[in-house]
């Protein structure tokens, strides 16, 4: 599954961050949010799912704050992440470092196309499997 998301990272991360006002007082504030990973042979060591609460400043900044939970684990595992998000060609991209009880600091990456006021999601499919990233309001 890290060439799926390896693939999609390296895509945005290619356009530097765009602010605008409309984004940040539109998307500012809390979003309840799941990020999950199924790949196609499903696979239970690749299959994932976060399970967190997102926090979107209007500075840019956000913080991230919930559960990691693996197929193979068994039980949630707490995790934190902070960083900047913003908006690129009309996608909002959040990306920074997250901190994993008992596994120290990787990155954090999440992209929306389909933005609203009330949902952030997308989905991103590959001959590997799926990505989905959904936050509500």
């Amino acid at each position: 599954m890290k060439s799926v998301l390896s693939a999609a990272a390296a895509l945005l991360l290619t356009v530097p961050f765009t602010s605008g006002v409309l984004a940040q007082d539109q998307l500012a504030g809390r979003w309840l949010c799941q990020h999950a990973n199924q790949t196609v042979s499903n696979n239970a060591f690749e299959n994932w799912i976060y399970e967190f609460a997102l926090q979107l400043q209007s500075d840019g900044s956000f913080q991230a704050q919930g559960n990691y939970n693996a197929q193979t684990n068994g039980f949630a595992v707490p995790f934190m992440a902070q960083g900047q998000w913003g908006r690129q060609q009309g996608i909002v991209v959040v990306r920074g470092v997250e901190q994993q009880q008992g596994m120290g600091s990787r990155n954090f990456f999440l992209m929306f196309s389909n933005v609203s006021e009330r949902v952030l999601s997308n989905q991103y499919q590959s001959a590997n499997g799926k990505l989905l990233s959904h936050c509500e309001r």
